[in-house]
């Protein structure tokens, strides 16, 4: 319903915005291999954009009311990058960069000598969850450094100049969150700086963007998941439109089984019944975005919860395009106790099929790789070499002639064991 002609917020709101696009293009890229609607939205909202680089809130406007949020540049910019890497048009993505510029530099322009973005003169959304929203908040910047990442790779997939000083940008912004906003007596991040002061208000949205941002330490990291998992009475919890950064943050940290248990302890009602789809809030009727539940009525099909497609496919089935029009896919084996998975990956290419299984004398990956695309199994995730032996088609490999701790996967259909000695 959503994604008819365009990436809509939902039904209710006939808009793009870049915000909600970023996640439903990412599931639609994995549910689908659809990449026009993708386009679409990007050329709209640039066409939309303001002399000194601010991306407005959606697009087209027809309503003349520009509605800015500080969000949409950040998520236009890591939107565009998605582009390049599923669809591999290079010919839109160039020419696009301009707009992808101006963007930046309007960004830079708002960072304070200390690297971080304080007071904007644009408000910014994230979700409807009460924030504190004054002085430097974390998130924006997380997701300042994460669009400087992206940036910087796109930069260098087009043969442009620029990505290193973006990528220390981005590293600045990450000591400055990590210093100023821990406070070891919580074991959590703040969610802003207020004139040199922490806040004394805690969010799920900081801590888990902390871990999926690259932001904490290893000990950073494990006092702040417990808490996420199963929050105390003074953390703002997320909504359903940003708990993807929760699922990400655990998934990064090895703790697969426990994003699944989450996803399930807070979509499944959502699923019993009904269009069997995912709401707008927790609760189809009821809304905290001012920090006091009240009744209102919400929808039943949200765009940012579209992202899971991608994110099960990422995280649980182990796929990963790493290269423009997903030439090169990197295949993992996720540290999950899920004994079977299954998965297909459209692509530029065709499908990509995997097949994880556990067998008596260790794992089998059962997978297809269409003509054209690189698919480079990760040997770590396996254990391979070390306490295995690879196995392909029956034969037995030695590995220490593959491309280091990654061993190509040729062209076709294909069975790989790791087996224990």
């Amino acid at each position: 319903m959503i994604t008819t002609d365009a990436y809509t917020d939902n039904y209710r709101e006939r808009r793009q915005y870049p915000q909600t696009s970023y996640y439903a293009a990412q599931g639609n890229y994995a549910a689908f291999g659809d990449t026009y609607l993708q386009r679409r939205y990007l050329i709209q909202n640039a066409e939309e954009q303001e002399p000194n680089g601010m991306i407005r809130a959606y697009a087209p406007i027809s309503d003349g009311q520009a509605m800015p949020f500080l969000d949409e540049p950040l998520f236009w910019v890591m939107g565009w990058r998605d582009y390049l890497l599923y669809s591999g048009d290079f010919a839109t993505t160039r020419r696009l960069l301009p707009n992808a510029r101006r963007v930046m530099q309007r960004l830079a322009e708002l960072a304070h000598p200390d690297s971080l973005i304080t007071n904007p003169p644009y408000p910014y959304w994230i979700d409807h969850s009460h924030l504190d929203r004054r002085g430097a908040h974390f998130v924006v910047n997380a997701l300042y450094a994460l669009t400087l990442d992206d940036y910087a790779e796109a930069l260098d997939w087009l043969g442009e100049r620029g990505g290193e000083p973006c990528r220390r940008a981005a590293a600045d912004i990450r000591h400055a969150l990590r210093t100023k906003f821990w406070n070891p007596q919580r074991g959590l991040f703040t969610e802003a700086l207020v004139e040199g002061k922490q806040s004394d208000r805690f969010s799920e949205h900081a801590n888990s963007l902390a871990v999926a941002a690259r932001i904490a330490t290893p000990e950073q990291t494990r006092a702040i998941l417990p808490k996420v998992l199963e929050p105390v009475p003074d953390i703002v919890p997320a909504t359903s439109l940003f708990v993807y950064w929760t699922f990400y943050a655990l998934c990064e940290s090895g703790r697969v089984d426990d994003a699944v248990a989450m996803l399930e302890s807070r979509f499944g009602h959502q699923l019993q019944g009904g269009n069997g789809t995912l709401w707008e809030d927790w609760q189809l009727d009821l809304s905290n975005r001012r920090g006091v539940v009240e009744k209102m009525s919400r929808t039943d099909a949200q765009g940012e919860c579209g992202i899971f497609p991608m994110a099960l496919t990422r995280w649980v089935a182990g796929l990963r395009p790493v290269a423009p029009g997903m030439r090169e896919v990197l295949v993992r084996r996720t540290p999950s106790s899920l004994k079977s998975i299954e998965t297909v990956l459209p692509s530029p290419f065709g499908d990509l099929h995997a097949g994880w299984s556990t067998k008596d004398d260790g794992d089998e990956l059962a997978v297809e790789v269409p003509r054209g695309m690189i698919a480079m199994v990760d040997l770590a995730s396996v254990d391979v070499p070390g306490g295995r032996e690879l196995w392909l088609d029956g034969r037995r490999i030695d590995p220490a002639g593959s491309q280091g701790p990654l061993f190509p996967i040729p062209e076709g259909a294909h069975r790989l064991n790791f087996r224990t000695h």
